[in-house]
């Protein structure tokens, strides 16, 4: 009997229908010579007895949750009073059973740093899916202010690579949207940032991509997107415009001549201090024809010409329906 347990449980698969089934052939077996009504009330019991430990379970698991990220939220906030640096690179604080260490090791003139949680009580992996957002205050960082994204593992741990030295402050970030696979959750530009004299922001994501926001005085803000890749490819980008609605964008982005790939596109009605993310690197196989829309908007939003040139290039590898249909809208512009 346990290996048809384990069948039922098999990649996830825990539907009602085949754990009633279940509960009713173990009961059959068991006791073989009660009838079907006893078994149709034997089994509405074992189901409610399951639902009530599921719900419980769930309970508990989103009381963990909140309890060890707002732990980690806490020595963050006690750390930003403390303060990290290249002359203070280390720095250990608990909080309410949860421990928080931090390390920054020096790499050439940049510093890769690392967080660790632990607790005895809570469970660190309920910290998966929670982003961690580095920044850096020194003289150096006022012409490109960057911020850095890392996102905690199973095991409670979190790095960032290549970041400048300043003293260094730390946020919690967590996706907007559920369907966050593949996705960077971004921290929140605030409303005074784009308004500042440099008109820059910058967060450097962990596929090595440099996103910049770049508010160009009376026109739509506009974002450019600095990375390494071996062909062309697709970043998706969501945002909250300012009537509160999520929109969706596409940019391509294909290897340069010279140098690093670069790509632009407008972000129109770009609300400031709201929710966006930005999408990791794609294959121009992802797109279908209900894309086709999506793909319209998104070149409609391109400002470039090396971003047109890499929409030109995705063309060539998307599926034919689609590649026709990028062909035919740049075409137009």
């Amino acid at each position: 009997m346990p290996d048809r347990a384990e069948v039922i449980m098999m990649d996830g698969e825990r539907t009602s229908d085949g754990f009633e089934r279940l509960c009713r052939e173990l009961l059959s077996e068991a006791y073989p010579e009660m009838d079907a009504r006893w078994l149709d009330e034997q089994t509405a019991s074992a189901m409610a007895v399951a639902a009530d430990a599921v719900a419980a379970a769930d309970l508990a698991a989103d009381r963990d949750r909140r309890e060890i990220r707002t732990a980690v939220k806490q020595a963050l906030d006690r750390l930003r009073s403390r303060g990290l640096s290249p002359d203070e690179p280390s720095a250990t604080i608990a909080v309410e059973g949860v421990e928080v260490a931090v390390t920054a090791d020096a790499s050439g003139s940049r510093y890769a740093i690392t967080f660790q949680v632990s607790s005895q009580r809570l469970p660190v992996d309920e910290l998966t899916g929670l982003w961690l957002t580095a920044r850096t205050t020194s003289p150096h960082t006022t012409l490109l202010p960057v911020r850095h994204l890392a996102a905690f593992d199973e095991q409670g741990a979190a790095s960032f690579a290549n970041v400048r030295a300043g003293h260094w402050s730390f946020e919690t970030l967590t996706p907007t949207w559920n369907d966050t696979i593949g996705a960077f959750p971004m921290p929140a530009v605030e409303k005074s940032a784009v308004a500042a004299a440099t008109g820059y922001y910058a967060v450097a994501a962990p596929n090595k991509a440099l996103f910049t926001l770049d508010d160009r005085s009376d026109a739509e803000p506009a974002l450019e997107i600095t990375g390494t890749v071996d062909g062309p490819r697709l970043i998706p980008i969501r945002y909250l415009d300012r009537e509160g609605a999520a929109r969706r964008l596409l940019v391509a982005i294909a290897p340069a001549r010279t140098g690093a790939a670069r790509s632009r596109t407008g972000l129109p009605s770009f609300a400031p201090g709201t929710p966006w993310e930005v999408g990791d690197y794609q294959e121009a196989g992802v797109l279908t024809a209900v894309d086709a829309p999506l793909v319209a908007e998104s070149l409609r939003a391109t400002d470039d010409r090396a971003t047109l040139r890499a929409w030109r290039a995705l063309a060539a590898d998307a599926r034919p329906e689609i590649g026709s249909a990028i062909e035919a809208l740049l075409g137009e512009s």
